[in-house]
């Protein structure tokens, strides 16, 4: 969908204004430094005390915590005060253990080929832990409630051992498969942590994923994650699991020119315009489908010399993709992530995007307007970014505060943080920006 401006001056204009719309739009590094500053050294404390809680846990979590969402993979906007990070859980099974039966699009199970009582024969040294782990299952499938229950009870006992100056700043709240650890710190603010229990699989094709892994270099493979998070809408099966691909989408726009930069922009974009209805995983897979029909020559494509054609062209493109009111999950094309926003506000956004293209046809300069806000960044309502977000963007069932903080479990989701009047605070503040 090529844009042609009417001279080589209006586009460097263009690229001359994004770029300085990029500046005044970064995030300062001592702010990104001071937020982890707080928050790590906190979860690496209560990642070693679960450890100690829990043989089971300690036992499956031998790899490194996964680092993701919009921070991680350099697409942050924002202020640095939200966090994403998956505990992988490595299940004592080898791959001809199991087997992942493909369930709606996005969606698997995870089961196992035998008994479990005749794994444990055969495995006599991790009969310990497979005992341990069989109350995770059911019929011989993992059941993702039981295992959030577990976890959930793992997260609770290292919490209320850290340490009492930690226990003061830190509340836990369960939304979905997450469980956000909210630091509230005089001399920075609030920053949400949010931890995620997954499974990994490496190297290979997801079940009734679209193969776009052939773009990837095979040494450089991830693989997918299972996160606990099903779909009401599409089945009540506690068994589902959702796939996760945030490493492959990480890994298809690394290096690429200054796709990661206009991603940005439109996120800066959508924050200034109001459009809180577009999530930045809905701009995230409108760049990436428009980087698989250009991957053949993706460095020239997305070189930063063409700035300011790639940022129209792609104004182009969401304009298309509202009008159509269509936007496919690029490996699972069957699901569109535009089915939950209202068609009313899909089509009042198009127009206002059909306007403003043709505004800055007629005066370049134009441009800048837009990138104005109006009213300070608000947190996001739910969810995380990135791969937490994504939660929300595949077939959904509406769960959030549930578990931790609730009245009833203020015992387990609050830790000393000021009584009553803080927990109420806490269960009626906004939960996230868009970013």
């Amino acid at each position: 969908m090529e844009f042609q401006f009417k001279s080589k001056q209006d586009e460097n204009r263009v690229k001359h204004h994004l770029k300085n719309i990029m500046a005044e739009n970064k995030i300062r590094d001592d702010r990104s430094a001071q937020a982890v500053k707080i928050y790590k050294p906190a979860f690496e404390k209560l990642l070693e005390l679960m450890k100690q809680e829990d043989p089971l846990f300690r036992e499956l979590s031998s790899e490194a915590p996964l680092y993701v969402g919009s921070y991680f993979s350099g697409l942050r906007v924002n202020e640095p005060n939200e966090f994403d990070i998956d505990l992988v859980l490595q299940l004592p099974f080898s791959r001809d253990d199991i087997v992942l039966n493909e369930g709606p699009p996005g969606y698997a199970t995870f089961e196992l080929n035998d008994d479990l009582e005749l794994l444990i024969r055969k495995k006599p040294q991790k009969a310990l832990i497979l005992q341990k782990l069989s109350r995770l299952f059911n019929g011989g499938k993992l059941n993702r409630e039981k295992l959030l229950s577990w976890f959930q009870s793992v997260l609770q006992r290292g919490m209320l051992r850290l340490p009492q100056q930690l226990q003061d700043i830190i509340t836990c709240r369960k939304s979905g498969p997450a469980f956000t650890l909210t630091f509230e710190v005089e001399q920075f603010g609030t920053i949400d942590v949010d931890l995620v229990p997954t499974i990994r699989f490496r190297g290979e094709l997801p079940p009734g994923a679209r193969d776009y892994f052939k773009y990837i270099v095979i040494n450089k493979n991830p693989g997918f994650l299972l996160i606990p998070k099903g779909s009401k809408r599409l089945s009540d099966d506690e068994h589902l699991f959702r796939i996760a691909l945030s490493e492959t989408e990480s890994e298809l726009i690394l290096d690429k020119g200054c796709i990661k930069m206009i991603i940005k922009l439109f996120k800066i974009l959508r924050d200034c315009q109001g459009w809180d209805t577009i999530a930045s995983y809905h701009i995230k897979m409108m760049f990436i489908t428009q980087l698989m029909d250009t991957y053949v020559d993706a460095t020239e494509y997305w070189h930063e010399k063409n700035l300011g054609k790639l940022f129209m062209e792609m104004l182009q493109v969401f304009y298309s993709s509202l009008a159509e009111q269509s936007l496919p999950m690029i490996f699972y094309p069957e699901l569109n992530l535009y089915d939950e926003i209202n068609s009313a506000t899909m089509f009042n956004i198009c127009q206002r995007v059909a306007k403003m293209i043709k505004d800055i046809k007629s005066d370049v300069d134009n441009v800048r307007k837009y990138f104005v806000r109006t009213q300070p960044t608000q947190q996001r309502a739910s969810g995380a970014d990135s791969d937490e977000e994504m939660n929300r963007m595949m077939p959904r069932v509406v769960e959030d505060n549930d578990g931790w903080g609730t009245a009833a479990t203020t015992a387990v989701g609050v830790l000393a943080v000021g009584g009553l009047a803080y927990l109420a605070y806490n269960l009626m503040k906004p939960r996230r920006s868009n970013d």
